[in-house]
């Protein structure tokens, strides 16, 4: 069994490469038809934030009518990404701290939450702010539903693991626009979000019933001792010193001051992504401006938890304290390679999709049900390239040929797309 090292701040060491039969805490694998219960939990938690961001694509005309407002349209997504990009290093360190278990209910509630308010909206705005509510329990959900599924298996399981949950975006794309176009056309648009409510309430049962809350490991067991250490016994702040721990637990555990930099600079980053070309001209100062100091505040929290951090980080307590972004791990070629092709390719596959449901709404006057019809072909492929893959890495343990196979396939066949409605 690998041993895992107790501190303050839970680490968990990697079982190695020749006790495959161990999870990443180093106990045993999960195996059986719990774990496909568990996995299957996890698929569905991470089908409904899918569903969230391709079902939208189909309600935007119908909703804009209805409010009469179509220049916040734009806003049913970048209301959803907006903190779904920004919350989600918070909501890794959220989870070393009170559980995997914990962190993904809360999120599930939250997401669920801001599901209803946008079901329930009778504005532009009150669906907007239900919008925000579920990207932030979505941001959650999309971090973690892949950390409890790698965590439960073996090291040469893992890959397989990855594309199964994956295939929750891709039969969320099939759907996806199908069942929007479908509510949006035969019933109502607010069951876009109703449907989040049922499937959510569903996956938060099985995972209680499937998931061993010990594989946390030494997260879990150092969650009491966090509590005490940390100040979080709230009726016992009024004792000398503790509250002072508390507020160093909230600042430094938390990295309150790069996490307040990095989401401020990628909020403003995004503002000014969303308003140029719409509110605003590309050229205008308001958006270079937005664009210019959400960089300028990006790179600045980079460079405090790079090299600030640590000269304000109290060495007391018996608290070790860690920033948002490790500097040994950003400074690794191969984690910023692949986040940057995540980020390319993401990009490229929900804009494609999102476009091609208002290509065929305005362009070719399609209802919303006929415009998720086109979208089935491209996405049926997703699902059999996703497991097929992942049964290759497991079998092969080939990653970067398929990595490059998929993303010269993908560009080469972009490249037949027509805007010419003829």
């Amino acid at each position: 069994m690998a041993e895992t090292k107790c501190s303050s701040q839970p680490e968990i060491e990697e079982a190695s490469d020749s006790d495959t039969s161990l999870n990443v805490n180093g106990g045993d694998a999960k195996m059986g038809l719990s774990l496909y219960l568990c996995l299957a939990s996890l698929t569905l938690v991470l089908f409904i934030t899918a569903l969230d961001i391709l079902i939208v694509g189909t309600i935007i005309d119908v909703v804009a009518k209805q409010f009469g407002n179509y220049s916040k349209t734009g806003w049913l997504v970048t209301g959803y990404s907006l903190p779904n990009a920004v919350l989600s290093l918070l909501w890794g360190r959220f989870a070393s701290i009170i559980g995997f278990q914990h962190s993904l209910i809360l999120a599930v509630l939250i997401f669920e939450a801001g599901s209803l308010v946008a079901a329930l909206a009778n504005s532009m705005n009150m669906l907007i702010v239900g919008r925000v509510v579920a990207g932030v329990g979505g941001s959650g959900l999309q971090t973690l539903c892949f950390v409890i599924g790698c965590t439960m298996v073996d090291e040469r399981s893992r890959p397989l693991v990855i594309s199964i949950l994956s295939c929750a975006f891709a039969v969320a794309a099939i759907v996806g626009p199908i069942i929007g176009g479908a509510f949006t056309t035969h019933v109502t648009w607010r069951w876009c979000f109703y449907i989040n409510l049922p499937i959510g309430g569903l996956a938060v049962i099985m995972f209680l019933l499937t998931y061993d809350a010990k594989n946390d490991g030494i997260i879990q067991q150092m969650k009491g001792a966090l509590r005490k250490i940390s100040g979080f016994e709230f009726s016992r702040l009024k004792k000398p010193g503790n509250l002072r721990k508390a507020i160093n637990c909230l600042i430094f555990k938390f990295d309150f001051f790069g996490f307040a930099l990095s989401s401020t600079g990628l909020v403003l980053f995004l503002l000014g992504l969303t308003f140029g070309g719409n509110k605003y001209t590309w050229s205008s100062g308001q958006v270079i401006t937005y664009l210019v100091l959400g960089i300028v505040l990006f790179i600045f929290s980079l460079v405090y938890d790079f090299f600030l951090f640590d000269k304000f980080n109290p060495e007391r307590d018996n608290i070790s304290y860690r920033p948002l972004f490790l500097r040994r791990l950003v400074a690794k070629p191969a984690i910023i390679i692949v986040n940057m092709v995540t980020f390319l390719l993401c990009t490229g596959y929900n804009g494609q999709m999102i476009y091609s449901v208002q290509f065929f709404q305005l362009i070719f006057a399609s209802s919303a049900w006929k415009a998720g019809l086109h979208l089935i072909p491209i996405v049926i492929t997703n699902v059999i390239a996703a497991i097929a893959s992942g049964i290759i890495t497991k079998k092969l343990g080939l990653v970067k040929p398929l990595l490059i196979l998929g993303g010269f396939a993908w560009c080469y066949w972009r490249r037949a797309y027509d805007t010419d409605e003829k």
